[in-house]
């Protein structure tokens, strides 16, 4: 596989979170042939340790949600590789889940836990290795500005993302670090298989909401992460018309319950599915 040389992120060291599927193996796949020093974190060891074999990456097999394992991934890769040039907190996880079940509470703990305690965790981690001019993109989503049903836990966390990175970016002023938050529609991964169910394609079918919330591929989001990185880009979007999304965002949330309507047999159908779980 050819490396770019003299390519912006040529030699740079980027840590990437949740590198072993969907959009972290697709950034690090990118990223390398651009010549990039990668040190990848995952839960998923199997999946880890062949990219990083396959990229000659370093790797460490890590829970985002602990803290202290998160430290000692750090400086694992401040002694292997250097100072850190690039943070991708990528790490998350979604479920489908109406507020009003049994395991509500349960997922909405889990998915805090996970993409906005994993993302604070990474951020004070690296905090201590990060060279002068560094950049930190932290992953929201489009459901920070437009929440649609059976995805409370999700739509919650990545609105905590979003304002997490928004302080960030105001307390790394003269750090000489900058701050970017990603925004992404529904990508084509497998995470987003998820939202595929029975019910959850009910209430897309709903009048305009799946305009809102429509899958997209792949390859154009990784692209733009990387330009992202490049200029240090405040805000990172995929699709192109996220960008013109968020800021409609309240406006376009007042239409969602009329455009869904009477969405009750969906939320049957949703608990029902995580009884059979």
């Amino acid at each position: 596989m050819s490396v770019k040389k003299g390519h912006p992120l040529d030699s740079k060291v980027v840590v990437i979170t949740g590198a072993a599927d969907g959009i972290g193996e697709a950034l690090a796949r990118q990223l390398h042939k651009r010549g990039a020093k990668l040190a990848l974190i995952d839960r998923d060891s199997t999946r880890l340790f062949d990219l990083a074999d396959e990229l000659g990456a370093e790797a460490m097999t890590v829970d985002v949600t602990n803290a202290q394992s998160m430290r000692i991934a750090m400086e694992y890769f401040q002694d292997s590789l250097g100072g850190i040039d690039v943070v991708v907190a990528n790490a998350g996880i979604a479920d489908e889940c109406p507020i009003i079940s049994d395991r509500s509470t349960d997922f909405l703990r889990r998915t805090l836990e996970v993409n906005v305690i994993g993302t604070h965790n990474t951020v004070m981690a690296a905090m201590p290795y990060i060279r002068q001019g560094s950049y930190i993109l932290l992953t929201s989503s489009l459901a920070a500005a437009i929440q649609l049903p059976l995805m409370m836990p999700y739509n919650a966390s990545k609105a905590a993302v979003e304002a997490y990175g928004n302080t960030l970016r105001v307390e790394c002023n003269g750090l000489g670090i900058k701050v970017g938050v990603a925004h992404y529609a529904q990508l084509k991964t497998k995470m987003t298989e998820k939202f595929g169910s029975e019910a959850a394609q009910w209430i897309l079918s709903r009048r305009m909401l799946h305009l809102i919330h429509r899958v997209a591929p792949l390859p154009p989001a990784i692209d733009a992460i990387e330009k992202g990185i490049i200029k240090q880009s405040r805000v990172v979007v995929s699709p192109w018309y996220v960008r013109y999304l968020l800021p409609l965002g309240r406006l376009l949330q007042l239409f969602v319950a009329p455009w869904a309507g009477n969405i009750q047999p969906a939320l049957v159908i949703s608990r029902r599915n995580q009884i059979a779980k």
